[in-house]
């Protein structure tokens, strides 16, 4: 799979074997929601940052929201593993990262991915992202 023009990112070299039947799954067929378990170092949490950028890649209009229980626990773990998984992919050149509201746009579409701790249910109430945009203007472009 070509995910950057620097080469190619071949998906078998990032995503650990047990995750690998899950990956097939997920690119197969519609799945609203994923429970991954696993403790610490199962590589679970870089499996889902892989996935919700390549569900971004192929679905330009969509955005995800990524919770934890605590918010306190986002930027040390999915906020950066979404950013790892950027970098592996070989698109962190498209997407900003931001710490306050913690989110990641996608520079070309507009895509979000939000995140935010569920330990106050009104930091998670009346989220609504505006449509992404399906295809890059010129300015847009131009800001690269």
């Amino acid at each position: 799979m070509t995910m950057s023009g620097d080469g190619e990112v071949r998906l078998s070299a990032i995503l650990a074997p047990e995750f690998r039947e899950l990956h097939k799954t997920l690119n197969s067929s519609y799945t609203a929601e994923v429970w991954c378990r696993g403790g610490r170092g199962s590589t679970k949490s870089s499996f889902l940052a892989i996935q919700v950028l390549l569900g971004l890649t192929k679905d330009p209009e969509a955005h995800a929201f990524i919770s934890r229980r605590y918010d306190n626990e986002l930027r040390d773990s999915v906020f950066g593993q979404v950013m790892w998984a950027a970098n592996k992919l070989g698109i962190a050149h498209l997407w900003r990262f931001m710490t306050s509201p913690m989110q990641a746009v996608n520079l070309m579409t507009g895509q979000k991915v939000l995140f935010r701790g569920v330990d106050n249910p009104l930091k998670v109430d009346g989220l609504k992202p505006k449509p992404a945009k399906s295809e890059p203007s010129l300015d847009d472009i131009m800001s690269w």
